[in-house]
């Protein structure tokens, strides 16, 4: 499981660095599962226009045809649900896309992968 951070402004650009950057990561993989942590965004880029052009350009080792792994977004404020629910809208019926999860807190996000707040110290 991999556990990502996004904080302050995100914009469509910073989001398609961070996943060039973690696709060249040692151990990614298709069928690895996600928490995305959304608590610390202040705003989002609401372009979605240039949300589509950005999941064309994900790297392969994130949207891969015949792999579903679990992508959960700990959203435990109004704006990181906002920007999760960008995200899930722009993503569904995506050809080999994550399967897509929301959850207010750390712990339950955890619980959604079948993982314990215990278990977080040994897969960061």
């Amino acid at each position: 499981m991999a556990h990502i951070h996004f904080a302050g402004h995100v914009t469509a650009e910073d989001t398609l660095d961070a996943a060039a950057r973690f696709a060249a990561t040692p151990g990614v993989h298709p069928d690895l599962h996600q928490l995305i942590d959304f608590s610390h965004v202040a705003s989002f880029e609401r372009d979605y226009v240039k949300l589509l052009a950005m999941f064309a350009r994900l790297p392969e080792h994130l949207v891969h045809a015949g792999h579903q792994p679990i992508f959960v977004y700990v959203v435990p404020t109004k704006i990181g649900q906002d920007m999760a629910q960008f995200v899930i809208r722009s993503m569904e019926g995506m050809d080999g896309g994550p399967i897509l999860r929301m959850a207010p807190s750390l712990p339950e996000a955890l619980a959604l992968l079948g993982l314990s707040i215990q278990s977080l110290s040994r897969t960061e």
